[in-house]
């Protein structure tokens, strides 16, 4: 079997590609308008469980380079799944919750980190237990005092829904996602389909690093630029053309 190097795609040499992507740039961050919610009982309990999970991840959660290794994402997930087991969120509930993400950014808790990494998670397990099978994702409603020039990661993970997401998000991109489709008008850093296992991702943007990282089944889309590819499985499209195509464990037959 491959190593992980040894599969690796080169598309455009790395040279080429750099942190400030040419199709999309950084978004300009807008101020945070408050808004007011006090009829939303849907919109509240969104706001308690965000509260709750986030104080549990303070205390238990797992940091840095483990978050991957360890399992930490997929703990994190089902905790979500079990915080909000009752809340079952519409699309228009969600992009209320993302606007008021603002009012959490003086816990003394608070880190940046655990709101970009986090934050991914808890909208991954909120739409696929939601109500509505489509969802769009404003990245510019996330204030600047969430965000501190961080990006979300982990974004549509183990996802099985539609979602579209306006602006650029961090790593991982749709990790674990099992149907659906992401359409994401803006650039994915790096991983973007990691352990990709069906559905779809089109990125109308630039995916810098390792795309499709462990990737066994689904297709990804890419419009801007790739620097490489690092899959075992699945379709891979640059601008409309076939450019990885390959059936997980063929090899081994």
């Amino acid at each position: 079997m491959m190593t992980r190097t040894q599969r690796l795609t080169r598309i455009v040499p790395a040279t080429a590609m750099t942190r400030d992507f040419g199709g999309y740039k950084r978004e300009t961050v807008q101020p945070v308008r408050k808004v007011d919610l006090k009829e939303n009982k849907t919109v509240k309990k969104l706001k308690e469980a965000w509260v709750a999970f986030l104080k549990h991840e303070m205390n238990n959660g797992i940091n840095g380079s483990d978050w991957c290794g360890s399992g930490g994402a997929g703990r994190a997930y089902n905790l979500t799944l079990e915080i909000t087991k009752d809340v079952h969120c519409t699309a228009k509930d969600l992009k209320l919750f993302l606007v008021v993400l603002s009012e959490f950014a003086d816990m003394p808790e608070y880190s940046h980190w655990y709101f970009s990494r986090r934050l991914g998670i808890f909208l991954s397990a909120l739409i696929n237990n939601g109500k509505d099978d489509n969802y769009v994702i404003l990245i510019r409603n996330i204030g600047k005092e969430v965000l501190n020039g961080s990006s979300v990661d982990d974004l549509g993970w183990q996802n099985t829904k539609n979602i579209t997401i306006e602006g650029n998000v961090g790593i991982c991109l749709g990790g674990y996602m099992k149907a659906g489709l992401i359409v994401i008008n803006g650039n994915a850093i790096d991983s973007c389909g990691w352990n990709m296992r069906g559905g779809k991702i089109i990125v109308n943007g630039d995916a810098e690093e390792i795309l499709g990282w462990d990737m066994t089944g689904g297709e990804i889309e890419v419009n801007g630029r790739i620097k490489d590819i690092s899959a075992w499985g699945g379709k891979i499209y640059h601008k409309g053309k076939l450019v990885f195509d390959k059936t997980y464990g063929a090899d081994e037959k």
